[in-house]
């Protein structure tokens, strides 16, 4: 297994390689996650790739203290994703994101699609105001269980929290986030106290950010030839109706959707999920 750091603007990514073959990226979610809960969770679903996994600024092993809003930025996290392509060597990639970082890979491929052979997006989140609104009612059906947890993240006692405390919160949160909430456990992470802390900074200023608005994403997203596949559980926390808007304003997207599922498929239908990935590969 090959791991290292690649020096960004102002700071270090951590990498780690996983199996042999053509690259594939991942992107984490969050923003302020880490890589761990998807690599133990897909690594073994792509036999004949590399996958290269990577904490983003701010997150787990690329820990930042600092928090700039010049720095914290959609636009910032896609030149660093295009320093870590550079830095190993890369020339055309398979982009995965999952969540958050479908967003932050969505915006990669606006700036650079001519690096990009196929662009997967996982589990979407919103991307434009109005979608951010629909998010937001479905959210806060999703989030009743959990008032608790979410009134200390933003009211800023998450950051009084030790680590044992930190990884019981996340379960909590975690949970609420599967259609089949005892599939939950299965679920891999470890946060670590400094590490988590620093991902809840980079998340308040990152979703703090501004989102365009549909007609202004409309215009940004005409000129996206990619090859994409758009995979969204039915159950999701974002309602599966933004995932079928996205994948109808794309020139060359394909949109498949997971009954029974929520918003980690590759933990609650894996099977399912190994066979879309194979099923897609082999029609590029």
């Amino acid at each position: 297994m090959d791991e290292g750091y690649v020096k960004i603007q102002n700071g270090e990514l951590f990498y780690q390689k996983v199996g042999d073959g053509d690259p594939i990226i991942v992107v984490h979610g969050g923003p302020g996650l880490d890589h761990i809960y998807l690599k133990d969770h897909i690594a073994d679903k792509f036999p004949s790739k590399q996958l290269i996994f990577y904490d983003q600024r701010g997150c787990s092993k690329s820990l930042s203290k600092n928090s700039d809003k010049e720095e914290f930025s959609i636009k910032q996290f896609v030149e660093d994703l295009e320093e870590l392509r550079k830095a190993l060597g890369l020339s055309k990639i398979t982009l995965l994101g999952h969540s958050w970082g479908a967003r932050v890979s969505l915006y990669y491929a606006l700036r650079y699609q001519e690096n990009i052979s196929f662009l997967i997006l996982l589990s979407v989140p919103p991307f434009t105001k109005e979608g951010e609104e629909v998010f937001a009612k479905n959210a806060a059906l999703f989030g009743a269980p959990i008032q608790e947890e979410l009134t200390m993240m933003h009211t800023g006692a998450f950051f009084s929290l030790s680590k044992k405390e930190i990884n019981d919160w996340y379960a909590k949160i975690f949970r609420e986030y599967f259609y089949d909430k005892s599939l939950a456990r299965k679920l891999v992470w470890n946060f670590e106290e400094e590490a988590a802390k620093s991902g809840m900074r980079s998340h308040g200023v990152l979703m703090a950010e501004k989102v365009p608005t549909k007609e202004e994403f409309l215009r940004l997203i005409g000129s996206l030839e990619v090859r994409t596949l758009i995979l969204h559980g039915e159950n999701d926390i974002t309602p599966v109706e933004i995932a079928k808007e996205l994948a109808s304003w794309m020139k060359n997207a394909t949109l498949i959707t997971l009954k029974s599922c929520g918003h980690f498929p590759f933990v609650e239908k894996p099977k399912e999920f190994k066979a879309q990935m194979e099923r897609s590969f082999a029609a590029l």
